[in-house]
C-alpha cells in the first residue's frame, strides 16, 4: 500500500473542500470542489481535473478493511470499465496529509436519478423509454459477469436512470469483485437472493442475477415480487405482537419466499390495490411468463439454469419492444400474441389488432415507433442496426410508412399489386404485402 495506518498530520479524516489529491498512476490532481454525499463507509466529493472535467471522488473512512479496499480498488481500477453503464474506478488517489485513500471515477450527471424517485413522478416515461432502461440494465451486467465478476449490491441507490432518455448508471463499483472473493458485502436485503438471507450461499453470478430480475419486477411492475397479502398482514401495531422488519423480510423473502404471481400458490397475491395489480395486467404473457420463472423456479432452486439469465431478459425485453401498439383511445397497449382479445387497459374495450411482420425472428406489431433491426432478418443479434423504421404518414396521419433505412432495395409485393422496389431512402405505405430483403422473404398482414 501506498499509506501507512496511522492519524493525519493535520487530524483530519477525510480532505476538505479546496483541497488538492492526486491520482496514483499518473499523478493527475484533482482539486475537491464541493462534498456530495456522507454516509458510514466513507465521503463522496466532486472534483475537477487540470483540464476541467468533472470527477466523483468517494474518501473512505478509517476502517479494519482498508488494506482489503485498497487492493480492490486497485485491482478495478486497472482494467477498462465492462460497459458505459458503469462509473468504474479510475485510479486511487491520496491526499499528502490525510491518512487513508480514495479513488476516482467518472461524474454521474444530475439527469440520472433513483429508480424509487423516477416511480414517484406522477407522469412516467413512455414503454420504449423503460425497456430501454431494462435492457441497457441487462447487457451492462452481461458484460460485467463475462468477466468473471459479479456486482453483489444491486439496489435502488446503486442503479440510476435517465427517464428521458433510457440510459442508465451504476455507481458504488467498488464492492464488485471476482466470483471467487468470498469477503466483502453480501447485498441490501430487499434484494438479495434467499441464498445470502439465509447464509447457504456466498455471492455470484447465479445471486446477482436474482437482484437483477427484482429490480427489473420493479421497474416494470411498481413493487417487490414477493411482497403481498400474505406478507402485509404480518405487519401489526398491536403493542407487544411488533416483529421488526427485518425479521420479516428474512423470513419473507429469505426462509419461506412465495411470488405474488406464483401459478400454484395464491396465498401470497398483491393487495387488491396494489399498483402491481394494474402493472401486470398492462404486460402480455410472454413477458410475465418470464418473471414467473424468475421467481417460482429460480426461487427454489436458484442455478444458472433455473435463473433468468441476461439473454433471456435481452430477448423478453426486445419481444416485449416489438409487441408495443396503440389503442384507438390514444393508449400505449402490448399485442398479446397469447391472449388475442385483450382489453385495453385505459379504455375497456378490446383495441382491433395492428398490421403485424413475420420475420425470421418472430411476428412483430407494427406501430409508431417500431424498427426493424438485422436481427429480425438474420437473428444475428444486431438488434441496434436497425435497417427500417415506421413513421406517420407525411399526408395521412392515421396512415404508417415503413421507411427503407437499409443500404439495399427492398422487393415488396402488396396484395393485388405490381411487384415494386423500395430504394435506400424510400418509405412504403404498410399494408397486407409479401417482401423480400435480400434472400429472406417477411411477410406484412393483419
Amino acid at each position: 500500500m501506498s499509506f501507512l495506518p496511522g492519524t493525519s498530520t493535520n487530524g483530519l479524516l477525510y480532505p476538505q473542500v479546496g483541497d488538492e489529491v492526486k491520482m496514483v498512476r499518473t499523478n493527475t490532481s484533482i482539486r475537491i470542489e464541493s462534498k456530495v454525499a456522507e454516509g458510514g463507509q466513507g465521503v463522496v466529493f466532486r472534483g475537477v481535473d487540470k483540464n476541467g472535467h468533472d470527477l466523483a471522488i468517494k474518501w473512505y473512512k478509517k476502517n479494519k478493511y482498508l488494506e482489503r479496499q485498497y487492493r480492490s480498488i486497485e485491482n478495478l481500477a486497472s482494467h477498462s470499465r465492462p460497459h458505459k453503464a458503469f462509473a468504474w474506478p479510475i485510479d486511487i488517489v491520496l491526499h499528502s496529509n490525510v491518512f487513508g485513500f480514495g479513488y476516482a471515477m467518472v461524474w454521474v450527471e444530475a439527469r440520472f436519478i433513483s429508480l424509487v424517485e423516477m416511480l414517484k413522478q406522477r407522469l412516467q416515461p413512455d414503454f420504449r423509454t423503460l425497456i430501454s432502461i431494462g435492457t441497457e440494465l441487462v447487457e451492462a451486467f452481461s458484460t460485467l459477469h463475462a468477466r468473471g465478476l459479479c456486482y453483489k449490491d444491486i439496489n435502488f441507490g446503486n442503479l440510476l436512470v435517465d427517464p428521458n432518455t433510457g440510459e442508465v448508471a451504476i455507481v458504488d463499483n467498488d464492492n464488485i469483485a471476482s466470483e471467487v472473493t468470498k469477503q466483502g458485502i453480501k447485498g441490501t436485503l430487499r434484494f438479495m437472493a434467499p441464498e445470502l438471507i439465509t447464509n447457504t450461499a456466498a455471492p455470484s453470478t447465479v445471486t446477482d442475477l436474482y437482484s437483477l430480475s427484482v429490480f427489473l419486477f420493479y421497474l416494470y411492475m411498481h413493487g417487490h415480487p414477493l411482497e403481498g397479502q400474505r406478507v402485509n398482514v404480518s405487519y401489526t401495531w398491536e403493542p407487544g405482537q411488533n416483529i421488526s422488519e427485518t425479521t420479516l423480510a428474512t423470513h419473507f423473502f429469505g426462509e419461506d419466499p412465495i411470488f405474488v404471481y406464483d401459478p400454484w400458490d395464491v396465498s401470497n397475491r398483491p393487495d387488491y390495490d396494489s399498483p402491481i395489480v394494474r402493472w401486470w395486467d398492462i404486460y402480455p404473457t410472454s413477458f410475465k411468463n418470464v418473471f414467473i420463472k424468475a421467481f417460482t423456479q429460480g426461487l427454489k432452486n436458484p442455478s444458472l439454469m433455473t435463473r433468468v439469465n441476461e439473454t433471456e431478459w435481452r430477448n423478453a425485453l426486445y419481444r416485449l419492444n416489438d409487441q408495443l401498439s396503440i389503442c384507438s383511445c390514444g393508449a400505449a397497449i402490448f399485442v398479446d400474441f397469447e391472449q388475442c382479445n385483450k382489453k385495453c387497459w385505459n379504455c375497456g374495450n378490446i383495441p382491433a389488432l395492428p398490421f403485424t411482420i413475420s420475420t425470421p425472428s418472430g411476428i412483430s406489431a407494427l406501430s409508431e415507433g417500431f424498427k426493424l433491426t438485422k436481427h429480425h432478418i438474420y437473428k444475428d443479434f444486431k438488434y441496434r442496426e436497425v435497417i427500417g423504421a415506421t413513421e406517420r404518414h407525411p399526408s395521412q396521419p392515421d396512415q404508417l410508412v415503413l421507411r427503407n433505412t437499409s443500404n439495399m432495395t427492398w422487393s415488396i409485393e402488396p396484395v393485388g399489386e405490381e411487384l415494386k422496389e423500395v430504394k435506400p431512402g424510400q418509405r412504403m405505405l404498410i399494408r397486407p404485402m409479401r417482401m423480400s430483403i435480400g434472400s429472406v422473404i417477411i411477410e406484412i398482414s393483419r
